[in-house]
């Protein structure tokens, strides 16, 4: 079963989430940026500052994607940790409930003056 997160992993990702939206529009514009670059002829003259500003494009719209992959693919991993967690938390409280049952049966047996047969399927319960 994967960790449960903390409050403090709920803030830290929300926080991540705030800042990628915030600097989302400056990365775009770097990039919208570079383009213009790349078609200006007197901005860049050689190939050399071309292959270089291309390479650097590349670059950072990868890493960018990335980033932003890698936070959805926390956020979602986050969210099966929770429901899974509630999950468990439901499921403990039947069996506690189921328990509670159980034990109270088998403190009080219904085995005074009673017939063979059914106290065999009495015992059988409690097996």
């Amino acid at each position: 079963m994967p960790a449960v997160t903390t409050a403090g992993e709920e803030n830290s990702e929300h926080d991540l989430q705030r800042d990628i939206e915030q600097h989302s529009e400056s990365v775009a514009s770097v990039l919208t940026l570079c383009d213009v670059l790349l078609h200006d002829a007197d901005a860049c003259g050689s190939d050399s500052e071309n292959d270089s500003i291309q390479q650097t494009t590349h670059s950072l719209d990868r890493r960018w994607r990335n980033i932003c992959a890698m936070s959805m693919e926390r956020r979602m991993r986050i969210e099966e940790t929770w429901r899974l967690w509630c999950k468990f938390l439901d499921d403990y409280s039947h069996f506690e409930d189921w328990l509670k049952t159980a034990e109270l049966t088998a403190a009080n047996p219904d085995s005074s003056n009673v017939i063979y047969t059914f106290a065999k399927e009495e015992l059988k319960k409690f097996e």
